[in-house]
Order: C-alpha cells, then sequence, then structure tokens
C-alpha cells in the first residue's frame, strides 16, 4: 500500500510479505525452541544424525500416507466445488468469496479446539490412559458446539452488516449474505464432525479418516 515511505508494491508486495512474515516465523520458533531445552528435551542431540531406521521410516509411511492422500484429495474437492459454483456466473464468485473471508474467520475457533483434541487426547492416549481420552474429547466437544453455536448466531446477524464493507454490486452482497448465513447455520455440524476427525486421528486412524473427509467429499458432495 504505500505505507510509511515503502513503495507500493500491489500483489507482488502482498506476496513478499507472505514470504517474511513465514521465515519470520520460523525463525523465532527456532530461536525460541533452542534457548529453552529444559521446556523442548526432544530437540537434545536432535542434529547428532539424521538416520532413519528403517522400521519408524516404515511406520511414517503407513500412517501419514493416507494424510497425504487425503489433504491432496480434499483440496482437489475443494477447487472442483468452487469451479463447479464459478459456473453460475461471476456474482456468486465474488459472494463465496467475501463469504468465505468472513466465514474461515468465525471458525477459527473451533478450528482450533479440533486441533486441541488432537494433542490432547494424544497425550492421553499415549499414557495409555483411554477413559481420560474419551472423557477428554466429549468435553472439548462440548466447549465446540457451544462455542460455534454463539459465533454462528453472531455471524448470522452481522452478515449483512458484513457484506456493505465491500463496494461491490447488491447482487453480490446479497449473495454473500446468504452464503454466511448458511454457513452459520451449519457450523455446529461443522464443530462436531471437526473434533471428531482430529480424535479419530490422534488414535493413529489416518485411513478411517480419510475415508470420512476426503472420501466422503468426492462421493457424496461431488
Amino acid at each position: 500500500f504505500g505505507k510509511l515511505g515503502f513503495p507500493a508494491l500491489g500483489v507482488e508486495g502482498a506476496a513478499l510479505a507472505t514470504v517474511l512474515s513465514r521465515v519470520i516465523e520460523l525463525a523465532l520458533v527456532v530461536i525460541v525452541a533452542h534457548r529453552n531445552l529444559h521446556r523442548f528435551p526432544f530437540l537434545i542431540g536432535v542434529y547428532r544424525s539424521f538416520r532413519i531406521r528403517r522400521d519408524l521410516a516404515k511406520n511414517i509411511m503407513i500412517k501419514g500416507m493416507p494424510l497425504f492422500v487425503n489433504e491432496f484429495f480434499w483440496s482437489a474437492g475443494m477447487i472442483t466445488i468452487t469451479q463447479i459454483l464459478s459456473t453460475r456466473g461471476l456474482s456468486v464468485v465474488g459472494g463465496l468469496n467475501i463469504a468465505s473471508t468472513f466465514t474461515n474467520l468465525f471458525s477459527v475457533f473451533f478450528f482450533s479446539i479440533g486441533t486441541a483434541v488432537a494433542i490432547v487426547t494424544g497425550q492421553s492416549l499415549g499414557a495409555g490412559d483411554t477413559e481420560l481420552a474419551k472423557a477428554q474429547v466429549w468435553k472439548l466437544l462440548f466447549f465446540a458446539v457451544g462455542l460455534s453455536s454463539a459465533l454462528g448466531v453472531l455471524l448470522a446477524i452481522s452478515a449483512g452488516w458484513i457484506t456493505q464493507v465491500y463496494k461491490t454490486e447488491v447482487e453480490v452482497r446479497n449473495l454473500a449474505t446468504l452464503f454466511m448465513r448458511a454457513s452459520a447455520f451449519f457450523m455446529p455440524f461443522q464443530a462436531i464432525a471437526h473434533c471428531c476427525y482430529f480424535a479419530i486421528r490422534s488414535g493413529g486412524r489416518t485411513l478411517l479418516t480419510m475415508v470420512f473427509d476426503s472420501i466422503y467429499l468426492w462421493v457424496v458432495c461431488l
């Protein structure tokens, strides 16, 4: 934008800023982690050898390959859905762009809870305490549904006001409002699916999560 004496770089500036932010993020993580080895003992001696045992590599491939395949087909599926919707006209594309931006902003809260489910239950399962893991999943699931319901109501109410920020056609704003309200209605269901997905994945059932995620997307949604 050319602020603070810097030249206006436009799209190139946005790309450069994104790369620089990731580099700074990486540097901060590396520096903080290596200066606090007492908090991150797994880093001690991590650079002694880059050799990976064959059995460990095999286990990583068995568990990790379904995740890779799932993410690939899920991303391809979302691209396909967007392309299909784009055939309905430029107004739909504009409405989707506006709606997805704010829907993602509201959804990030229960998405983060899904990640917390994987971390918390993964630790309990690793310690062999299955009952504790089950209790943690139910508590976090209840919290995620409650939070997403409140956020869904807030998004549905504010959707009409949010679209007024954009200087675009009335049809685009109306479509964006409808898309956001539809997403708001499904937020509690998304929270349930998200928490269940990460709970199953934390237990190592990556093939099952691939079936629920990308295969469901391609077979049912498309």
